[in-house]
């Protein structure tokens, strides 16, 4: 009797690994469906792993299918009352699916949500920046909003292999920003000092010959200096100040 019990579990697990197949494999296809998930390599990757429900599971977290429950797909509740909580507070390690304008092209990003933090300073103050780890092309994106929805729909959480991966990647970016900057920052005060200026200055009694793009170059006036800008004046900008890199200034003349 035992026997015949484990047997029956045995062929409904079997059952249930080639209905989770089948409903993956209809939305990947490429000649069973135009869907935007469509593909001839996920198809192959589906196919491999076939006997392996607990991958494909994965694959299709990884992915945004819609498997009827097998997840959890869920959007945000805008009408909670800890509505901004949950959504400051849980979504790191969150896979989500969200349309973003890239390089005027709507393009939909699929990743997992590594980092979270509140803007304090610019224009976008008061909002959230969300850094998203895309794990099918490695590519960490980072997107600003003030809207309370920030994207359009979680569809699975993340283990935390990919959440570290992601945070390594962030981790990384950080370090090339801080690099580049730096490199920036040299050659800014190497140009001050063959220039004959000093940064974080006010200046009244000096012109500078600025060389505009297309080879264009004009005499401006020079009234105060940054760490790695200068301003000058111009007419009908904010408080008449235009700001220039200090690299465009060729050479100075003093009035």
């Amino acid at each position: 009797m035992q026997f015949t019990c484990l047997k029956e579990e045995k062929e409904r697990n079997k059952m249930n690994d080639k209905s989770l197949f089948r409903n993956i494999a209809k939305q990947v296809h490429p000649d069973m469906t135009n869907s935007e998930f469509a593909s001839g390599s996920k198809m192959c990757e589906v196919i491999q792993n076939k006997n392996n429900p607990h991958v494909l599971l994965r694959l299709a977290q990884k992915w945004g299918l819609n498997l009827d429950g097998t997840f959890n797909s869920f959007a945000f509740d805008k009408k909670a009352e800890d509505y901004a909580r949950t959504v400051y507070e849980t979504v790191v390690g969150a896979i989500i699916r969200h349309s973003v304008l890239h390089k005027r092209k709507i393009t939909m990003v699929r990743g997992v949500i590594v980092g979270i933090r509140e803007i304090t300073k610019g224009y976008s103050k008061g909002g959230r920046e969300f850094k998203i780890y895309d794990f099918e092309n490695t590519h960490l994106w980072t997107f600003k909003t003030m809207n309370r929805e920030p994207f359009d729909k979680i569809v699975g959480m993340s283990d935390e292999s990919i959440v570290n991966e992601g945070k390594e990647k962030f981790e990384h970016s950080k370090q090339m920003k801080k690099m580049v900057a730096q490199h920036k920052q040299n050659a800014a005060d190497n140009h001050f000092e063959r220039l004959g200026l000093q940064s974080g200055k006010r200046y009244g009694n000096i012109e500078v010959t600025v060389g505009y793009r297309g080879g264009v170059r004009k005499v401006e006036t020079l009234i105060r200096t940054t760490a790695k800008s200068a301003y000058v004046y111009c007419f009908g900008y904010k408080n008449n100040e235009r700001r220039i890199p200090i690299g465009s200034v060729v050479n100075i003349r003093r009035k």
